[in-house]
């Protein structure tokens, strides 16, 4: 079996020239190396079943222990052409959200769309935590939901079975086929007509049409270029009156996992076309696992309540 390792970091992409068995002697990156890398990716030939001890030690190597990253995400992905893993040359990559704000900055950079995939197909997506999140629960009950909803980057499509199992008009919509697939699914066990669609909300096209809109973990995934758009399009398909309830998580001190943003993110992309009429700090529920749930002084597979922002922008 042999390997490949290139980097993309601040300079580009660019290929660290090392060759040989994938072992941890050939890939420990330097302190500097891990500190201005956006991904990584290890590529091999080999058989399924030799794949598979790579894979362990690449998670391992992945998670910081060779490095300054403590969470990045590691994934399976099959080239283009084949549709099943096979003897074959096979691409295993992460990306490390820790990176874009370790100073305590905001994300720079949109988390990669293939993480997302990866995250359903591995099991380890700690926004899917099998039941709605207990903020909009309480928005729900509250009344602030009204007229035609949308719940932009619906994952699973709890938040949205929800909603219309208390008389709601919901379309969720995301932009992985795989989340979409398991919403459905999550629709039909709970016996409720919810209607969910692949669409990216980066992209979204039409008429005035949604008066409330929720984003469950959606806006902190974006960098800064791709909030600015996201908001465009918020304005663009929401009706005069709308309100858009963005739950995110908070970019603090306390101990936390994922990508998160300051409160100033959300203030800074809201501005013409919106009045912000309540920002304020929350939770966003989230299962740990791994070592962000051994920081966390958990056991793998808790739920957690990890800081967040609560927002309530009027589109005028």
């Amino acid at each position: 079996m042999t390997a490949s390792t290139r980097h993309t970091g601040a300079g580009g992409r660019a290929d660290t020239g090392l060759r040989g068995p994938v072992d941890p002697s050939i890939a420990v990156l330097s302190r500097r190396q891990w500190e201005s890398l956006d991904d990584v990716y290890l590529s091999w030939t080999g058989e399924p079943s030799e794949l598979l001890g790579e894979w362990r030690w690449l998670t391992r190597h992945m998670s910081g222990r060779s490095g300054t990253c403590s969470r990045a995400r590691t994934g399976l992905r099959v080239p283009p052409g084949e549709n099943r893993l096979t003897s074959t040359t096979v691409e295993v990559g992460g990306w490390c959200p820790e990176d874009h704000h370790r100073q305590g900055t905001d994300m720079d950079a949109t988390v990669p769309r293939e993480t997302f995939d990866t995250a359903y197909d591995q099991g380890w997506a700690g926004w899917t935590i099998g039941q709605p999140q207990p903020v909009v629960a309480e928005l729900e009950r509250q009344g602030w939901f009204r007229g035609s909803v949308l719940d932009a980057g619906c994952g699973t499509g709890d938040n949205t079975v929800l909603l219309v199992g208390r008389g709601h008009d919901v379309l969720g919509i995301d932009f992985s086929d795989r989340a979409v697939d398991l919403a459905r699914r999550n629709a039909e066990t709970h016996d409720v007509p919810a209607r969910f669609e692949v669409a990216d909300a980066l992209a979204l096209d039409g008429a005035e049409r949604f008066d409330t809109v929720v984003d469950s973990a959606l806006f902190h995934v974006f960098g800064a270029d791709d909030r600015a758009r996201y908001v465009d399009v918020l304005h663009r398909v929401c009706r005069p009156g709308a309100r858009v309830f963005v739950l995110a998580l908070a970019l603090t001190d306390e101990p936390t996992f994922g990508p998160r943003i300051s409160d100033a993110a959300i203030s800074d992309a809201f501005t013409d076309g919106w009045e912000l009429e309540d920002l304020s700090g929350s939770g966003y529920r989230a299962v740990a696992r791994g070592d962000n749930a051994t920081e966390l002084g958990v056991d793998s597979g808790s739920l957690v309540d990890l800081p967040a922002w609560l927002a309530r922008l009027r589109r005028v």
